[in-house]
């Protein structure tokens, strides 16, 4: 029978992906950010912020603390796609959202999306060659050249029709233009040469109203390994997820507090965080606690928390690299 046997979490912010000298010039875009709120869900301007940012947050963006953070975050990385590649998997399932508006849009907008048909898509992203560097910088999150893979399409259709039974009515898709970023990076940093069948399910973890709420994504997670479990075919799975932590308005404690649950299967801790502070692009680490409901049977190692500050009012991302599994599989 099915199993699994292995999870990764990843941010794919792009301070990871450009150079720690650009971080402040992708701070200054902050000051019109629309994306920056606090706890409980309310716009805070950057001047509002700037105001109350501790002194300390000076040290954090001199040039060797920012190199710093990067070369951790590549190690990070770096070890994540290892462990992958080690874990010799047969299909993936692999957790994302749709923050492009690639495939969740105004006219169609499910909360949870499980796709199903025989290939996903990956396609770069169109940039204005006179782009400046910060701009182009994260591109690589959509791929660097258009690609087809395989879609584990009987894991897919089984984990569909095993989620009804379970009282989750998710959306079903069988045609697709392009998977959104969440996915092309699983493709560009994480993915070993051996190219695995993934089942791609997409959460609606930022447009309200219909948000799915952290205690329903965990129990999601869980059904999810129930479902594969129950598939009747002897293969090695793994549950796959990135994005956030916080982002934009950067909340070290919030994001501490993640992680602390996650690692200790807290799932109550989980369902009480801030729904305000999951709006917006913050609203990713749902992605992580689906995943971790998926994974709660296996020990969690988090290989790294980085707080990356970005500019003197205190944005920034919360960089944070995690894997599960047991090490006698």
């Amino acid at each position: 029978m099915a199993s699994v046997v292995f999870g990764l979490a990843s941010t794919r912010s792009p301070l990871v992906s450009m150079s720690p000298l650009l971080w402040p010039a992708l701070g200054e875009r902050d000051r019109v950010s629309p994306d920056l709120h606090s706890r409980d869900g309310n716009p805070v301007t950057y001047e509002e912020l700037l105001q109350a940012a501790p002194a300390h947050i000076q040290q954090e963006l001199l040039p060797a603390v920012l190199q710093s953070k990067y070369d951790r975050a590549q190690i990070a990385l770096a070890t994540l796609a290892q462990q992958l590649a080690q874990a010799d998997l047969d299909a993936m399932v692999v957790i994302g959202n749709d923050r492009d508006g690639v495939n969740i849009l105004a006219s169609n907008r499910p909360a949870i999306l499980v796709y199903r048909g025989q290939t996903v898509r990956i396609a770069p992203r169109e940039v204005n060659p006179d782009a400046d560097e910060v701009t182009k910088a994260p591109l690589w999150a959509w791929g660097r050249e258009a690609a087809v893979h395989p879609v584990a399409v009987d894991l897919a259709l089984h984990l569909e029709e095993h989620l009804i039974t379970l009282g989750f009515d998710v959306a079903d898709s069988v045609s697709m233009q392009a998977m959104a970023h969440p996915f092309g990076f699983v493709y560009t940093r994480l993915m070993p040469a051996k190219v695995v069948p993934i089942v791609p399910i997409v959460l609606n973890a930022q447009l309200p109203p219909n948000i799915p709420t952290p205690q329903r994504c965990f129990a999601l997670g869980q059904a999810i390994r129930t479902a594969v479990e129950a598939w009747g075919v002897s293969a090695r799975v793994g549950i796959v997820t990135n994005g956030g932590l916080s982002i934009g308005v950067l909340e070290e404690a919030l994001d501490r507090q993640v992680l602390s649950a996650m690692a200790t299967g807290d799932a109550a801790a989980l369902a009480a965080l801030p729904r305000g502070w999951l709006r917006g692009s913050s609203g990713e680490v749902v992605n992580w606690v689906t995943a971790a409901g998926a994974l709660e049977h296996l020990p969690m190692h988090q290989l790294d928390y980085i707080p990356a500050y970005r500019s003197p009012a205190g944005t920034g991302s919360g960089l944070a690299f995690a894997y599960w599994r047991d090490s006698t599989t």
